[in-house]
């Protein structure tokens, strides 16, 4: 008789065994193209440093690229990552950046990269968020903090090797910075000490007792000498030398803080009540007095400021919505980018048919496509573009039946209910039922339709009448599908060591049946109808370890479960696609590549400078919809990638091949980046 091992152990076995394959993250180094798209950040501001000696400005977002810009123009776009960009670090005379990105509050880390080249150089991993980085005046260094008694670290900015450097310096510290010789280190710890130290020696020098608990430090680019901060609800300038207060002034809400080069401007970010206010004081070296020169932007601010930093003559600062704005001495405020992407809520396909929703209008996209070509160049050969009312005007899903007919659900508060789209005609029909939460799932049945909404009610509803044909609530209910006449399944939350993130459900009776696992959380379900196959996507604990995991199901009750991929973080974006035309799997999980799974071996599709989230196949081609609104395409048969699109909120377009093609739509030239030498249209 044959032994079968618990569930949890085979989990247990199948994570072990995986994760020495798979990479906890993916840092996203993407070739610097010869077509490039200006689509500003999609998303807040995170950070914001100047480039004093080249005159370029640096900026970081919640989307994981940093950009370089100079004469307001847009010089180069560097995708780190799918986490949000906490802080950076330039290198005084390289191409180079260091770049801090945080995973969860036990995981982190600092990338450098070469910005020029896309090319990351390494990394250096850490359990939680550094509290600061910086390099040395010269670049020989790079240094962090971090929240242990042997808080400084100092590395080889070069290779990434730790030095033995002031190993012997214990206690917190929250900010440091080298001379301009690199010979010595400033300190500065919470308790209010900065002490100078000899770096190759550890020898203390000096130590000189300021005022605790300063946060918000800067130092002046070209000296060390005043180090500006905050200090509860007060802006303050301290003298590192002898530790003397030269200068406090009350200031509430100080958000962010940035000094001109030469240390004699400082200009604060406040809030008040939400709204951004920036004001701007005059440093001698001995008195601290309002500025007077970018008073007419005290009552003009943008809404939604978050990060500031001076250049020589201007002030710049970023909006939590990603845009960027300039602001030159002794007038008005001008954007310098924001982002240009229209946000989209959905995608499907049919056929050569793609579908997008979003509040601005139904996208449609139908290729023309070469189903015998062989070169990936001649796989699309034309796109024709149109756009349709959304009748809900708010975030959509969406169900396509062809290039003009389609389902449609209002997935925002509105509560707008379904309907049936012709959009060609614009005639719609609305099936008459009521929500009291928004919807986040519907799909059509024969004759009906089944809906689940926020709340986790499933009901399946008579289509043209709208009468209640099943209904059932589980609270916590992310995805349910049917696999027979009378079982649904669903997946959602285990509530209790006993029960189950995913159950069945029974059409007829309502009798429920959990399936025992390990998940914490299910979040997705694919069914193959063939093959009686059922695949899931949750988040799993293994040990100290939180993975996401999908697994295969199969039996009479999808009792049997076999790992198929996994990914050692969360991933609670990430979604799953069945091709039933083709008995193949698809998953976004992990950040990186698309994966296929055909039952027997798994495949990834070419890695694209994107993020891919939503999943969709149709004919020879599969598409993702990007973390940035984005559209990439790949041939299903050889995994390579075909194209991004790109749809900007002018409704404009561009379709960007590997290399310098691109089909263009009128106005979207403008969103080029490159000089007219250096594009090919050839269609």
């Amino acid at each position: 008789m044959k032994k079968r091992l618990p569930v949890m152990v085979l989990w247990a076995l199948c994570l072990a065994a995986a994760a020495a394959a798979l990479p906890k993250s993916y840092s996203m180094s993407c070739e610097v193209s010869g077509l490039q798209i200006d689509t500003g950040h999609q998303g807040a501001i995170t950070c914001l440093e100047y480039d004093h000696a080249n005159d370029r400005l640096f900026s970081a977002s919640r989307d994981g690229t940093l950009r370089v810009w100079r004469g307001g123009k847009q010089l180069a776009a560097l995708r780190i990552s799918h986490l949000p960009i906490r802080m950076f670090a330039l290198h005084p005379e390289l191409p180079r950046v260091a770049v801090v990105e945080v995973e969860s509050s036990s995981r982190a880390r600092i990338g450098v990269w070469d910005w020029e080249d896309a090319e990351p150089l390494y990394d250096i991993e850490l359990a939680e968020a550094p509290l600061f980085v910086g390099f040395s005046p010269q670049g020989t260094y790079l240094l962090y903090g971090v929240a242990e008694t042997q808080s400084l670290k100092i590395y080889e900015a070069r290779t990434g090797r730790e030095t033995d450097y002031l190993r012997r310096v214990y206690g917190l510290v929250t900010f440091a910075a080298l001379s301009q010789s690199e010979s010595n280190v400033m300190t500065y710890q919470p308790s209010g000490r900065i002490s100078y130290w000899k770096l190759k020696t550890g020898e203390k020098i000096r130590e000189v007792e300021t005022l605790n608990d300063l946060t918000l430090m800067r130092i002046p680019w070209s000296d060390n000498r005043y180090l500006s901060a905050k200090r509860g609800e007060s802006l303050v300038v301290v003298d590192t030398f002898t530790g003397q207060v030269k200068a406090l002034e009350p200031l509430p809400n100080i958000v962010d803080l940035a000094v001109s080069p030469r240390g004699d401007r400082i200009a604060c970010l406040t809030t008040d009540h939400g709204k951004p206010g920036v004001s701007y004081w005059n440093f001698t070296g001995s008195f601290l007095y309002p500025g007077t020169a970018y008073e007419p932007w005290e009552k003009e601010a943008p809404p939604g400021l978050s990060h500031i930093v001076l250049s020589a003559s201007r002030l710049y600062a970023g909006e939590q919505d990603g845009a960027l704005w300039r602001f030159p001495a002794y007038s008005q405020p001008q954007r310098l980018s924001e982002n240009h992407l229209l946000p989209i809520s959905a995608i499907e396909a049919r056929e050569n048919v793609v579908v997008l929703g979003s509040e601005q209008g139904i996208v449609v996209f139908d290729l023309s496509v070469n189903e015998a070509a062989y070169r990936t160049e001649d796989v699309i050969t034309d796109f024709d573009f149109g756009i349709y009312s959304n009748p809900f005007s708010s975030r959509v899903g969406l169900e396509v039946f062809s290039a003009r007919e389609m389902l449609l659900w209002d997935r925002s508060e509105r509560l707008q209910g379904i309907a049936f789209l012709d959009a060609w005609t614009g005639i719609e029909s609305r099936v008459p039922v009521e929500n009291k939460v928004p919807l986040t799932q519907v799909d059509t049945l024969p004759n009906s339709l089944l809906t689940l909404d926020r709340n986790g009610r499933i009901r399946i509803i008579e289509e043209l009448a709208g009468l209640t044909l099943f209904e059932y609530t589980s609270p916590g209910i992310k995805k349910v599908v049917p696999v027979s006449e009378d079982w649904l399944v669903g997946a959602g939350n285990r509530t209790t060591p006993y029960s189950g993130a995913l159950v069945r459900v029974n059409r007829r009776t309502k009798e429920t049946v959990p399936l025992r696992g390990p998940r914490l959380l299910a979040y997705d379900l694919v069914y193959d109808p063939v093959r009686d196959v059922l695949y899931s996507l949750s988040i799993v604990r293994s040990g100290e370890e939180t993975v996401t995991a999908v697994a295969e199901h199969r039996g009479p009750d999808f009792e049997n479960e076999r790992l198929v991929f996994e990914y050692r973080g969360e991933d609670l974006s990430a979604s799953l696609h069945f091709d039933c035309d083709n008995a193949e799997l698809y998953t976004s999980v992990g950040y990186g590549p698309v994966r296929v799974w055909n039952g027997r071996s798994t495949r990834s599709l070419e890695e694209s400078c994107h993020v891919p989230r939503s999943l969709v196949s149709a004919g020879r081609l599969v598409y993702s919809l990007n973390q940035d609104s984005t559209v990439s395409i790949w041939d299903r048969r050889t995994g390579k990638l075909l194209a991004d699109l790109y749809i900007f909120r002018d409704l404009s377009w561009a379709a960007v091949f590997p290399g310098e093609n691109a089909y263009l739509s009128q106005d979207a030239d403008e969103h080029l980046l490159l000089p007219e030498a250096r594009r090919r249209f050839p269609f």
